[in-house]
């Protein structure tokens, strides 16, 4: 049972990845119907749910991994900090993540985080460090850049202008929920 539900969520999360919504859905489904008690899951499933927009599904799933965790352990301060800021806390975010060690996934909501308040200036050292960590992540390179063209304060940048327009012909998009 375990393993199975372990494959599924893995499965869910390729498709996502990959765009294809019906398979994520189909996968992450069967993935939950059988889920182990493992707190580890249920964030995984929590940050694939929120991936979908799925915010009933993300906070079922988050309150579910609190069950079998400490409320503090740094995945779910993460967890929770990524649901309330996409639930549009953007504040109640940016706290509880200020508090947490840095690492990538915690940089990168930081910097969603603040450029969501407006903090576009403050939003790029974490985007920055995150990036040095995650070259390759063409999402947290579309923050980077977002970022950068918030702080240019209406200066035209047609360089961002062209990075920004590669991204978008990849497929890179912002989360959104």
């Amino acid at each position: 049972v375990g393993l199975e539900s372990w494959r599924q969520l893995a499965l869910g999360e390729a498709y996502l990845q990959k765009g294809d919504v019906a398979q994520a859905q189909a996968a992450l489904n069967l993935a939950q119907g059988a889920a182990p008690p493992d707190a580890r899951f249920f964030v995984r499933l929590t940050r694939a749910r929120l991936a979908q927009g799925r915010l009933t599904e993300a906070r079922a799933a988050l309150a579910t991994a609190l069950k079998y965790r400490d409320p503090r352990h740094p995945h779910l301060a993460l967890a929770q900090a990524e649901l309330a800021l996409a639930q549009g806390f953007d504040t109640d975010a940016a706290k509880i993540l200020a508090a947490l060690w840095p690492s990538p996934w915690r940089d990168l909501a930081l910097g969603r985080a603040r450029v969501a308040l407006g903090e576009a200036q403050a939003a790029l050292e974490p985007l920055r460090r995150a990036q040095a960590a995650r070259p390759a992540d063409r999402q947290l390179q579309s923050y980077v850049l977002l970022a950068r063209g918030l702080t240019a304060q209406g200066r035209p940048d047609p360089a961002l202008a062209a990075e920004l327009g590669t991204l978008a012909g990849q497929g890179v998009r912002l989360a959104s929920y």
